[in-house]
């Protein structure tokens, strides 16, 4: 049972855990990691669509990361 004020879980909530592993770095400073990129099996044209669509190309990324279920981060670089 519940007590007053307790925090809800994921399961109150109706969030169905996902467990999907850290990210992974598959640009840095606008330089692609291709090892990076086989470990999430993700393709090089797929980074490059993502890197235009977020920020005109990858030489204007700072940092991306992807996590095992294809989900990225994009940071920028400062202009």
């Amino acid at each position: 049972q519940k007590q007053p004020f307790q925090k809800p879980t994921n399961q109150d909530m109706g969030i169905k855990k996902t467990d999907a592993g850290p990210p992974i770095v598959v640009i840095s400073d606008g330089c692609v990691i291709d090892d990076s990129l086989r470990y999430c099996k993700q393709s090089r044209e797929w980074v490059e669509k993502i890197a235009q669509t977020e920020g005109g190309g990858i030489k204007h990324i700072f940092l991306m990361t992807v996590d095992p279920l294809g989900n990225y981060n994009v940071i920028l670089k400062e202009p």
